[in-house]
């Protein structure tokens, strides 16, 4: 089901450009993973990497200022860069610049060991 996928087995959640049909879901869906991981009032001991603009984790702070809505406790959030990978596990995350508004990014995700290479944008021009 799509609570046991949240629950054991997202770790990154990459957002592509600050428009809000991009980015409006991921409250819900970071509330969704704390509330199923049981992690009520505490650190997550696996915390979910969030990769998006410069910009999201400001959000983030004024929804947690309005809600009780600690996310820094168990999401790490990363500035999208295109001079650095994160990896996850076998999988390596790369931003790229992309072409649509200012702070618009592309990711290429690749598995290590099975050279599949995966590529996700947006919205591009």
């Amino acid at each position: 089901t799509a609570d046991h996928i949240i629950k054991e087995r997202l770790q990154c959640i990459l957002i592509s450009h600050l428009h809000a049909d991009h980015h409006l879901g991921v409250p819900g869906i970071l509330e969704r993973i704390r509330r199923l991981r049981g992690e009520e009032d505490s650190t997550c001991k696996e915390r979910i990497t969030l990769i998006g603009p410069i910009g999201y984790d400001a959000f983030l702070d004024e929804l947690e200022s309005c809600m009780n809505f600690e996310w820094r406790k168990w999401v790490l959030f990363s500035p999208a860069d295109p001079d650095s990978t994160s990896a996850h596990g076998p999988w390596n995350i790369k931003a790229v610049p992309a072409v649509h508004c200012p702070n618009s990014w592309a990711y290429v995700i690749d598995h290590e060991r099975t050279q599949v290479k995966i590529a996700f944008s947006g919205d591009t021009r």
